[in-house]
Parts: structure tokens; C-alpha cells; sequence
């Protein structure tokens, strides 16, 4: 029997007092998806936005995000697109950051609001045996 290797999911809680209380959980991209999404994120073009939040949507498992309304804003692309984009960007940035490996030390601090420890607990059980 080989093994299979589970998918890792991140946890993003968020300092900032801004986006304090949000909680993000995101899956990590393949080796190639996170090459493109470091070029993407360099280039804030409208396609190559389009294709940074095509890709983060493609990951994101789950969000606490309330509309104005107290309705879950669902974690689709369409969804993210309709954001606001000073509040996305960074949401974005610290899933590349902590999926990237970032060292928060580094830069004297956590991505931005992001605890490092929590930006990188892997969500899931391990399987029995493991």
C-alpha cells in the first residue's frame, strides 16, 4: 500500500484590528500554482487579479465573512470579486505567505495580522496508523 498524502488546510487568524475575529481556512496550492501566484501577485493587471483570486477561491475552504446583512459572504471567486480590494489583498497575502513558508521572524512580525503559529496548524487528523 503507498501513501497518501493528505492535503494540508491553514488557519489564518488575523490580528489587525480591522479584520480582528476573521478566521480563513485555506488549502495549500501545488508547487505550480504557488510559482504562478508569486508572479501574479507582482502584477496587478485586471487578468492577472482575475487569476490570483480565481486561485485563492480554488483553495479557500471556509471563512466566518458576514455581508452588511449578517449573511456568510461565501468563499467562491464571484464572491471574492465583489470585495473590496484593501481588504482581499491582504487576505490573499498572508495565505501566500504562510503557505510559502514565510518566515515570520524574518521581517520582525507575523504576515500581516496573521499568527504565524495559527497561519500554519494543519487541519486535519491523521489517519491511523500514521
Amino acid at each position: 500500500m503507498g501513501y497518501k498524502r493528505q492535503k494540508k488546510t491553514y488557519l489564518l487568524v488575523f490580528d489587525d484590528a480591522d479584520m480582528a475575529g476573521l478566521e480563513v481556512r485555506a488549502t495549500s496550492p501545488s508547487t505550480g500554482e504557488l510559482i504562478d501566484l508569486d508572479a501574479l501577485r507582482t502584477d496587478m493587471s485586471g487578468s492577472s487579479v482575475t487569476r490570483l483570486v480565481g486561485q485563492f477561491a480554488a483553495h479557500l475552504v471556509s471563512w466566518n465573512l458576514e455581508d452588511a446583512a449578517d449573511q456568510p459572504v461565501p468563499p467562491t471567486a464571484e464572491s471574492l470579486l465583489g470585495l473590496d480590494v484593501d481588504f482581499l489583498l491582504p487576505v490573499i497575502k498572508a495565505w501566500f505567505e504562510a503557505v510559502a513558508g514565510a518566515d515570520p521572524t524574518s521581517r520582525g512580525g507575523s504576515p500581516r495580522g496573521v499568527s504565524p503559529v495559527e497561519a500554519s496548524l494543519p487541519m486535519e487528523t491523521p489517519s491511523p496508523g500514521s
